[in-house]
């Protein structure tokens, strides 16, 4: 059962409540192990969960081995248990900030960045970069490429800009944001906010009350098939709220799974069909 009503143009759905097949499948006509599925206006669709938790393998060489490549740093730049500033070069780098308030900058090339302990600030700049938060309330922006970024504990920030990243916030009350292109975000424990950004976002809350958004600013392309409204391009999104109390808000053509626990989900009416205003 669930309720519907709405509220400054939005349409709201309350206590949903979903199976992941028909128990009783001559109530309906349905065949055993039918997915439930429930309609909304629009072409948004609410299905059982079918979204794994992301997972990201960090960054693995050795700059000291025979066997590293060409273009690898003779050696990685390390910092100390003071707030160190850390500048890469234009090639990969691997840069540890250890202990201390450090600020991290990968420049061009694809980087392996470590904060370590402290309230860390790292920027992956052009390249395939890969984040480490570790503790404290770090800043992790992998900008531009394609960029796997990893929060650990405490209260991050995550931001993965142009390109198709990745996002594990871990532990912590965390925000994500995965920018432009194809991001996956995963929440991780705690009372996460996930923005998935233009693009074709998969965004899984896991643990914890989250807050998912799947909404995007319209983009102009009158000639792309994905089209709405007045040459409005419009992306799928794919919303898993996971364990715990989530508020999830989709627009038109995502696919919004509720996850365990009392969800909210929100259809954006304002931007479903990517009107200019």
């Amino acid at each position: 059962m669930f309720w519907m009503t709405t509220l400054l143009g939005m349409l709201l759905i309350g206590s949903l409540e979903m199976t992941g097949s028909d128990p009783d499948p001559e109530d309906d006509g349905a065949d055993p192990g039918e997915p439930k599925t429930a309609d909304l206006p629009g072409q948004d669709q609410f299905q059982p969960a079918r979204i794994n938790p992301l997972t990201v393998k960090p960054a693995e060489f050795d700059p000291y081995s025979s066997d590293a490549p060409l273009d690898t740093p003779t050696a990685p730049l390390r910092g100390s248990a003071a707030d160190d500033r850390l500048i890469g070069h234009d090639g990969p780098d691997r840069i540890n900030g250890y202990n201390g308030n450090d600020t991290i900058s990968g420049r061009g090339g694809d980087d392996d960045l470590w904060g370590a302990d402290g309230q860390d600030l790292l920027r992956g700049g052009p390249g395939n970069d890969t984040l480490h938060g570790n503790d404290g309330d770090d800043d992790l922006s992998g900008q531009a490429g394609n960029d796997s970024i990893l929060g650990y504990h405490n209260d991050d920030t995550l931001r993965g800009g142009a390109g198709a990243d990745s996002l594990i916030g871990g532990m912590g009350n965390d925000f994500l944001n995965g920018g432009e292109d194809e991001d996956q975000l995963s929440g991780g424990m705690g009372d996460d906010t996930l923005i998935g950004g233009r693009g074709e976002d998969v965004l899984f809350g896991d643990q914890g009350n989250d807050r998912i958004d799947g909404t995007e600013p319209p983009v102009t392309n009158a000639t792309d098939p994905r089209q709405t409204g007045k040459g409005m391009v419009d992306e799928r999104d794919y919303l898993n709220g996971g364990d715990g109390d989530d508020t999830l808000i989709a627009d038109a053509n995502d696919v919004v799974t509720p996850g365990i626990g009392q969800d909210t989900i929100i259809l954006d009416a304002a931007n479903a069909d990517k009107t200019p205003t």
